[in-house]
């Protein structure tokens, strides 16, 4: 019988309630306890949603080891690093806006964080800089997690081995913290094309992520049917993420299937674009969505919020200029609107439903 519900996330559509059994919430969390090397000395810091998996499976791995949890009940950015300093937090796991918000805010150079040992970071993809002043910032290890409610939280995640870190130069160390990660430990992952078969490692041929393991969920609440379209006669969960894998089986999410944009025939992947609007100095936060249109099929649509200290100063023209330095035509958005802030769902992904 199922021992706990969770809801999916909705930002392209109606959330479906997942269905999760204690069998599989017990191995996610030793999965977790295990690549996160957790230990009764931790301080886990809730400061994202705890109705929510991005934080949930925490509450099972951290008491499983008698480590301490801190709970905050809504997170700010300013009162999470305070807290973090007075609490002396080792351990967090938080969305990737969180994180945008923590290293832009001012007062990050006066608080003390040395406590922290690991910071993970998902839910959605983190533009490089970001990721570069967070590890500059907390000075402690760092990774991207990629997972999905049905899987009971993690599905891949992009910490680096001991090997990795005597081996490997800082640059590709770098690279690899960078991506959407290897499989977690209960995990099973392969990329597929459109026929069914694995992609070649390290070509850069993007296709669908499949997983199976031990943490697949068990169905979903009154759609019982559903379960067998996105799972295979083999076990496999087709999750709709569309991905390429590297020579070490470290993946990198380009988009969801039903967020690729179709321009002309040729298709755009709102990931790439919004990392080079997100690298602009001005921009805090991107989102990208395809819009119909007669003659191309789709045509670009972005969406940016920008810093406070350059709302006055940058205007869709130069973010547009900005984007054709870096991407072909096709890939630069027909449409550029400035918004004061994103509509966001309760674990802080972005709404592109809503949006669009």
């Amino acid at each position: 019988d199922p021992y706990q519900l969770y809801f999916t996330s909705g930002t392209s559509g109606k959330p479906k309630g997942v269905m999760l059994t204690q069998e599989i919430v017990s191995r996610h969390a030793v999965g977790a306890i295990t690549e996160m090397r957790l230990c009764h000395q931790d301080v886990w810091l809730h400061a994202a949603p705890m109705f929510h998996l991005v934080d949930a499976f925490a509450i099972y791995a951290v008491t499983a080891v008698g480590a301490s949890h801190v709970i905050q009940p809504t997170f700010e950015a300013f009162a999470t690093l305070r807290v973090i300093e007075t609490e002396c937090v080792t351990v967090m796991n938080v969305a990737s806006t969180m994180i945008s918000l923590l290293v832009i805010n001012p007062s990050l150079r006066d608080v003390d964080v040395s406590s922290l040992r690991l910071v993970s970071c998902g839910g959605s993809p983190l533009a490089e800089v970001y990721i570069k002043q967070a590890i500059s910032a907390f000075g402690c290890e760092f990774f991207m997690s990629y997972g999905m409610t049905e899987c009971c939280g993690k599905i891949a995640m992009s910490l680096l081995s001991r090997s990795q870190r005597a081996n490997c130069s800082l640059e590709t160390q770098f690279r690899t913290v960078c991506t959407s990660g290897r499989p977690f430990a209960p995990q099973e992952l392969r990329v597929v094309d459109k026929n069914g078969e694995n992609v070649t490692k390290g070509d850069g041929e993007v296709g669908e992520i499949y997983v199976r393991g031990l943490t697949v969920f068990d169905g979903y609440w009154h759609e019982l049917d559903v379960k067998k379209v996105v799972i295979d006669e083999n076990g496999w969960f087709r999750t709709g993420d569309l991905a390429t894998i590297d020579m070490f089986g470290y993946i990198q999410i380009v988009d969801r299937k039903t967020d690729m944009v179709l321009v002309g025939g040729e298709n755009v992947y709102t990931a790439e674009v919004e990392a080079v609007l997100c690298a602009h100095p001005a921009v805090n936060q991107a989102a990208v969505f395809g819009v119909d249109n007669e003659l191309l099929g789709q045509i670009v649509h972005a969406v940016v919020v920008l810093k406070a200290d350059f709302d006055k100063l940058i205007d869709e023209t130069v973010l547009l200029k900005h984007a054709r330095e870096y991407l072909s035509a096709f890939k630069v958005p027909a449409v550029l609107n400035i918004v004061e802030a994103f509509p966001t769902s309760g674990t802080g992904k972005v709404l592109k439903n809503v949006l669009r």
